[in-house]
């Protein structure tokens, strides 16, 4: 599949509302950091690792929540 990297923009902008700022922060952003099933660790080499998940630990996926 063909990247578009070249022509691509990316946008950011403040999100000033502070009840939507929580919700951003508490429901998106802590579950895509909680991810311990389909998630990776960038090491300084520029490689990926596989997180594990500790034993006994609740299964988060961040793309299925």
């Amino acid at each position: 599949m063909p990247r578009n990297f070249k022509r691509r923009a990316e946008i950011l902008y403040p999100i000033e509302d502070t009840e939507l700022k929580t919700r951003i922060i508490d429901e998106i952003l802590m579950t895509y950091l909680n991810d311990n099933v389909k998630a990776r660790l960038m090491q300084p080499d520029g490689s990926y690792v596989r997180v594990t998940p500790k034993e006994g630990a609740k299964l988060v996926r961040s793309q299925s929540a």
